[in-house]
């Protein structure tokens, strides 16, 4: 048996009481959950990791034309090059022929620098782009980093050492 509805809005098929299109995501960077759609998901918790989730309406930028990579420019960090990261870390690879004119952002990882287009910041899902983040820049504090470092002096004097009683 169908229920009637007593009180309430009548509504077309739900079209006239759309929300704001919102971009909701989780609180946790490492996770990288992400959603855009037109339900309010705050006070929920993510679906992948169970923290919490935070929403925001999406505007678009008329300048860019493209909001989203704003938003992953923002949640991994990345830095414009300017003239002193240009000079710093772009000039050298572009005296070895390297192609870097479409390059317009940078971030600094444990393995140096890492540059980012336009191009392939709209076609690579944030999911993927937090996920390689995650394994670049670790968070190790500089003791953690020294402490690393020096085992591996260490082991490599201990190799070294016992290689050279061991061919006498």
């Amino acid at each position: 048996m169908k229920r009637k509805r007593i009180n309430g809005p009548k509504t077309n098929g739900g079209d006239d009481m759309k929300n704001k299109l919102t971009l909701s995501y989780c609180l946790d960077e490492e996770c990288g959950w992400e959603e855009t759609s037109h339900r309010n998901m705050d006070g929920i918790r993510c679906p992948k990791c169970g923290r919490h989730v935070t929403s925001e309406f999406v505007k678009k930028n008329p300048n860019d034309g493209d909001w989203m990579i704003e938003e992953k420019i923002k949640r991994l960090g990345l830095k414009t090059i300017d003239e002193q990261a240009y000079h710093e870390h772009v000039k050298p690879l572009q005296l070895y022929g390297i192609d870097i004119t479409k390059w317009k952002y940078y971030k600094i990882t444990n393995y140096g620098p890492m540059f980012f287009t336009d191009e392939y910041l709209s076609i690579t899902p944030i999911e993927e782009l937090m996920k390689s983040d995650s394994k670049l820049v670790g968070n190790k504090t500089i003791a953690e980093r020294i402490d690393s470092i020096m085992f591996r002096i260490q082991l490599v004097l201990w190799k070294w050492k016992h290689k050279i009683i061991g061919n006498k």
